[in-house]
């Protein structure tokens, strides 16, 4: 997969990442082969735990390419995780 196909299809299971060009890339700068994955959401109280939750999804979705249901899955669970550390409380 190249980096735009694992961004397109982390973010629809919730999950931010950005495309991301690797020293001696061979796809183009639309495409790339890497990702980054940002620590923002450690600005809205995440901790090891939460971050650690994180990774378990990418895993998961890493493991099950293609599965809708799978995505689904990791969709509810990681709004589930923002609904409890929300932004802004009582908004």
């Amino acid at each position: 997969m190249t980096g735009k196909q694992v961004q397109i299809v982390l973010d629809q299971a919730g999950i931010t990442v950005n495309r991301y060009i690797v020293p001696f890339e061979t796809f183009s700068p639309m495409l790339t082969s890497g990702v980054r994955i940002g620590t923002a959401a450690a600005t809205r109280g995440f901790g090891h735990e939460e971050m650690g939750k994180i990774a378990g999804w990418i895993k998961r979705f890493a493991a099950h390419i293609g599965g809708e249901a799978e995505i689904g899955k990791v969709r509810a669970e990681s709004t589930e995780l923002c609904e409890e550390k929300l932004l802004y409380p009582g908004l």
